[in-house]
């Protein structure tokens, strides 16, 4: 089992979910994100940088938007003001076209699952153990993902940016999974150091860093002893076990 730095042994009673990097990512045969398609139309994509455009659209990993309301239309007016600044970054001079066309693209991109989040899924049906989402991201994002999954393996609720109207590691992210699944008696799953580990630590789960990236080897101890990292969700089911005592 590829676990690291083991945290405390407490029973798992649930376990929540980051989707991106975690559980699904976006299809290589899918359509082209906003970010592409604002490089491709723009005058100067020569000197752009298409990692930089994501970066204005996206944020930066572990932003917190202190600012935002619990309102949903105000996450998503932040979502397009950033579409909309990253179109003029581009210096692109008809920025109205260009945003209906990225807003396009976002609808029809497609997700795909992890090859092993469905048989990991299943092990914990079979262990009766729940599983929630918490994740930065867009409405049309739910539908999609329960596409992907058979009715048994469907979370049993979800925690969305766009309904909450902030952005991990904002603390409202953490108290509206916390209404669904108690931290004292969860894990949370997640591959970004700030939203998935030492946020939703600070709020009381024990989080499990994900590194699909990396070899077990490459795992960095020392980053922080008190978490446990593993490199699929296999070896998260595998983690649940070794705390209800199953031998191995």
């Amino acid at each position: 089992m590829a676990t690291v730095s083991s945290a405390n042994g407490r029973v798992v009673h649930a376990v929540v979910f980051d989707l991106f990097g975690t559980l699904v990512r976006w299809s290589s045969d899918s359509v082209p994100s906003a970010a592409h398609v604002i490089w491709l139309k723009s005058p100067a994509r020569q000197d752009l940088s298409l990692a930089r455009l994501t970066e204005i659209i996206d944020g930066l990993d572990g932003e917190v938007l202190w600012d935002m309301s619990s309102k949903r239309r105000d996450f998503a007016s932040v979502h397009c003001a950033r579409i909309m600044s990253a179109i003029k970054f581009a210096g692109i001079g008809e920025p109205e076209s260009i945003y209906e066309l990225c807003i396009e693209a976002e609808k029809r991109r497609r997700l795909e699952l992890f090859p092993d989040v469905l048989e990991g899924l299943n092990e914990l049906r079979v262990r009766r153990v729940p599983w929630y989402v918490c994740s930065n991201a867009s409405a049309d994002v739910a539908p999609k993902l329960h596409a992907l999954l058979p009715t048994e393996l469907h979370p049993v609720g979800m925690a969305l940016s766009c309904e909450v109207g902030a952005l991990k590691p904002h603390p409202r992210m953490y108290e509206t999974v916390a209404d669904m699944a108690a931290p004292q008696v969860s894990l949370f799953v997640g591959d970004r150091l700030g939203p998935d580990v030492i946020g939703p630590k600070g709020f009381g789960y024990d989080p499990v860093w994900i590194r699909r990236d990396l070899q077990f080897e490459e795992f960095e101890e020392g980053v922080d002893d008190d978490h446990v990292q593993v490199g699929s969700i296999a070896d998260v089911v595998m983690e649940i076990d070794r705390r209800q005592g199953v031998q191995f």
